[in-house]
């Protein structure tokens, strides 16, 4: 008998694989952390057997940890303060001033593990961060056992926290290098955006992505006025005056592209770069629509970001994904336009892909580390149950997810957390609620 050293077994397993195949009554075999195989639920006991064994056999899909692309985790604590208002008014009227007073190591470490519990319970096993203070976030995420890739935030203008870019830059180097070799994080970099960088920067984070092989995660073409102000002080878009400057490359990461033109279209091409979609953010804020549809069928790389919780409200995947869907489909005047196995494969394997850690994880293979989470279909809401991908991303919720795993270790088990205290993760955000509130 083959023996394991974890199995689960699962009413439905979608792979995510190159081919969607969905295996139904079959276990998943997981041996130090990586998925080493399959087998019928009827073997199991039979054939094959482990020590421990999770058993959601009746009613549950396994599917792939969902890989957010794009979010600013600690801003968790600011959720809800400014809603309702244009991109630009929202930033620097709102968030920046608050921000100005209360972003800390405290703040950031507070606001990440609220963030991480929200995205554990929603089955996000990885995400790609944005924001302050990398060396202390890196320290919450690895304490918690999440995966992700986080960055600091660079602009060409002094912040409270850093006097100068170079600052975040040394912090970034020093974090990455620190973690080099870690299983589960790894650092990248992140200019801000087109408006609050400039060449002299920008060309620092070129070189500083060839020397340490760093992705780019920047904000790119995001709101109605962006290109057009970039176009009249450079008499060139964002992208194409960074083509010309010799700084694109694989390794960036353009996050929402809501002004994207053939012209950006070829560029992401010819780079084999990737677009992080966040359509809930970009909805809310009014910004414009990616054209995501376009995207693929020209075999760009697009993924999905929820964006942070000033901006959406929430860190819900199943969410982007439904949203994803219905803003392709009603743009375009399509109902084919991004299909709900589009959607997962953007939420999944294309977010891996993004960071390149599609031969990690994204999908469930052999070989492939065993990020998963297992949803529960069986509630009112999602019966009758004929195609369960479908089901998943237009009447799934986020709060059907039971279980999650990160490389084999259990984060969520049966709807608890078990890294994170979530009494104390509630009473350091009415603290800092508190605080923001007597600014």
């Amino acid at each position: 008998m083959k023996q394991v050293d974890q199995i689960i077994k699962a009413r439905w397993i979608i792979t995510v694989d190159a081919n969607n195949i969905i295996l139904e009554d079959h276990a998943l075999l997981i041996s130090a952390g990586k998925i080493t195989g399959f087998a019928a639920n009827k073997d199991v006991g039979k054939t094959v057997t482990a020590k421990e064994i999770t058993d959601v056999s009746g009613t549950h899909a396994l599917l792939p940890g969902f890989v957010n692309t794009h979010t600013h985790a600690a801003m968790n604590l600011v959720r809800g303060l400014a809603d309702d208002l244009n991109l630009m008014d929202w930033l620097q009227n709102h968030i920046w001033p608050t921000e100005a007073k209360v972003v800390s190591p405290e703040f950031v470490r507070a606001g990440m593990r609220h963030a991480c519990a929200e995205m554990l319970r929603g089955g996000t096993t990885c995400f790609n961060d944005n924001y302050f203070f990398v060396d202390e976030a890196a320290k919450v995420v690895d304490d918690i056992g999440m995966r992700a890739v986080l960055s600091e935030a660079f602009f060409i203008f002094p912040v409270p926290w850093s006097s100068h870019y170079d600052i975040g830059m040394q912090r970034s180097v020093d974090t990455h290098n620190a973690l080099k070799g870690h299983e589960l994080i790894q650092i990248a970099l992140a200019p801000h955006a087109p408006y609050s960088t400039d060449e002299t920067l920008m060309r620092r984070v070129k070189a500083l992505s060839d020397q340490y092989n760093m992705l780019v995660h920047m904000h790119m073409h995001e709101g109605k006025s962006e290109v057009p102000d970039y176009v009249a002080k450079f008499s060139a878009r964002p992208m194409q005056h960074y083509e010309n400057l010799g700084l694109l490359s694989s390794n960036w990461i353009n996050v929402h592209m809501c002004d994207c033109n053939d012209a950006d279209i070829a560029l992401l091409k010819k780079h084999n770069m990737s677009v992080a979609h966040c359509p809930e953010s970009n909805m809310k804020l009014a910004s414009g629509v990616c054209p995501t549809y376009q995207l693929l069928q020209e075999g760009v790389n697009v993924t999905l970001g929820t964006d942070g919780a000033a901006s959406n409200n929430d860190l819900d995947m199943i969410g982007e994904m439904r949203s994803a869907c219905f803003l392709a489909k009603s743009t375009t005047g399509n109902p084919e336009a991004i299909s709900a196995n589009d959607a997962l494969r953007m939420a999944t394997i294309n977010g891996a892909r993004a960071l390149k850690l599609d031969t990690r994880i994204g999908s469930l293979e052999i070989g492939k580390d065993a990020d998963l989470s297992a949803i529960d279909l069986s509630s009112l809401e999602t019966q009758p149950l004929y195609h369960p991908v479908p089901q998943i991303v237009y009447a799934g919720s986020r709060k059907d997810i039971s279980h999650v795993w990160v490389k084999g270790r259990m984060l969520l088990n049966n709807y608890q957390l078990t890294t994170i205290d979530v009494n104390a993760v509630l009473l350091d955000v009415k603290t800092w609620q508190s605080k923001i509130q007597s600014l």
